[in-house]
C-alpha cells in the first residue's frame, strides 16, 4: 500500500509539471523586461561639416533597437533643441543665422520602455556669413533693346561661378555658368520684349545663395542715345587723342557737346555720323578741371539725348 501511494505521488508531480510546462507555452515564452537601450548616431551631416552661416543645415539621426526607438532627441552645444516622433524621419533642420563658430551636436534616443541611448558626438563648423548684392540694374533704370548693359554685384562668396536670369514679362536665363567678378556684360536682344517688370537675379552655383534687383527696371523700344565714354571718373590729357564712344539706334547724324559745370564750353562737333564712336583731340585751350562731360544729340530733331554720367577731368600732360 505504501509503495502504491508512493506511485501514485510521483504521478502527480509529473503531471504538474507537464502543466507548467504548457501554460508557459501558451503565454508564448516570458522574456523578462525590456532593458536594452537603443543605439543613435549622426548618419548626416558628416563630422566637421562645414556651413555658410544662414544656410540651415540638416542633422538626420540613425537608430537600431531590439524593439523599436519612439523618439529622438536633438541637442548642440548640450542644448536640447528639438524632439522627434516621427520614426520614419528622425531629423531636425538648425538654423545657423548669427552661429559663426564650432559646434557640436550628439542624439538621445529612447524606446517605449524608457531605455536611452546616446550618439558620439560631431562638430558643425559655421563659417562667416556670405552674400551677392546686385548693384545694377537694382531698380529704375531704363535699359535698351539692342544696347549693352553692365549688370554689376557686389562678390562675398565662395562661388567661382554664378548664375544670371532675368525675371519678368519674357525673362530668360542670361547665363548658366559665369565667373563670380561681379560683371556680366549683357548685349540686350533688339528683340527683347519691352517691359517696365524686370529684374535680374544672381544665384552662387556652390553655395545657391542668391540675390535680384531691388525694384523693377525697364526695356524699352524707344529711340535713344548712351555716353559709354567718357563717363565719370577718366583723366584726359590736353593735347592727346581721346576716344569718345556711345550706344544708339538712330539713323541721323548727332551733335558732340562739352559741359563744364553743367555750362556749355565747347560744340566738339557739330554733326557726325551716329556710328557710335568720335576721336576728339584736345585742344589747348581747354580749361584745365575735374567737372567736365559729353553731351551728345540727335540732329537734326534734337530730340534724343545723353551725357557722362558723372563728371571726368582734363589736365595738362
Amino acid at each position: 500500500m505504501k509503495v502504491k501511494l508512493i506511485g501514485i505521488l510521483f504521478s502527480m508531480i509529473a503531471f504538474a509539471g507537464i502543466m507548467m510546462s504548457c501554460s508557459d507555452d501558451d503565454d508564448g515564452g516570458s522574456t523578462g523586461p525590456d532593458t536594452t537601450a537603443p543605439t543613435v548616431w549622426v548618419s548626416a551631416p558628416a563630422d566637421s561639416f562645414k556651413v555658410i552661416d544662414g544656410i540651415p543645415v540638416t542633422i538626420t539621426a540613425g537608430v537600431s533597437d531590439n524593439v523599436g526607438v519612439t523618439k529622438v532627441e536633438f541637442y548642440v552645444d548640450s542644448i536640447l533643441l528639438s524632439t522627434d516622433s516621427i520614426p520614419s524621419d528622425f531629423e531636425y533642420i538648425w538654423g545657423t543665422v548669427g552661429k559663426e563658430g564650432d559646434h557640436y551636436v550628439f542624439l538621445k534616443a529612447y524606446d517605449s520602455a524608457g531605455n536611452a541611448g546616446e550618439s558620439d558626438w560631431i562638430w558643425i563648423i559655421v563659417t562667416p556669413p556670405q552674400t551677392i548684392t546686385v548693384t545694377s540694374p537694382n531698380g529704375s533704370e531704363t535699359w535698351y533693346q539692342g544696347s549693352t548693359q553692365n549688370i554689376t554685384w557686389n562678390v562675398n562668396t565662395v562661388d567661382s561661378l554664378v548664375k544670371i536670369e532675368l525675371l519678368g514679362t519674357a525673362g530668360s536665363t542670361l547665363s548658366e555658368a559665369t565667373e563670380n567678378d561681379g560683371l556680366f556684360v549683357w548685349q540686350i536682344p533688339a528683340d527683347q520684349v519691352p517691359a517696365n517688370d524686370y529684374l535680374i537675379r544672381i544665384t552662387g552655383l556652390e553655395t545657391t545663395i542668391t540675390d535680384a534687383s531691388n525694384s523693377s527696371f525697364t526695356i524699352t523700344d524707344a529711340s535713344y542715345i548712351q555716353v559709354t565714354s567718357p563717363n565719370g571718373g577718366e583723366n584726359w590729357l590736353i593735347g592727346n587723342d581721346e576716344t569718345i564712344t556711345w550706344q544708339d539706334n538712330l539713323t541721323e547724324d548727332v551733335k558732340i557737346e562739352l559741359y563744364k559745370a553743367s555750362v556749355l564750353s565747347l560744340t566738339i562737333s557739330d554733326s557726325t555720323a551716329s556710328d557710335g564712336e568720335f576721336v576728339w583731340t584736345l585742344p589747348g585751350t581747354l580749361t584745365t578741371g575735374s567737372n567736365y562731360k559729353i553731351k551728345i544729340t540727335s540732329i537734326p530733331a534734337g530730340t534724343v539725348s545723353d551725357d557722362s554720367d558723372t563728371s571726368f577731368q582734363i589736365s595738362l600732360p
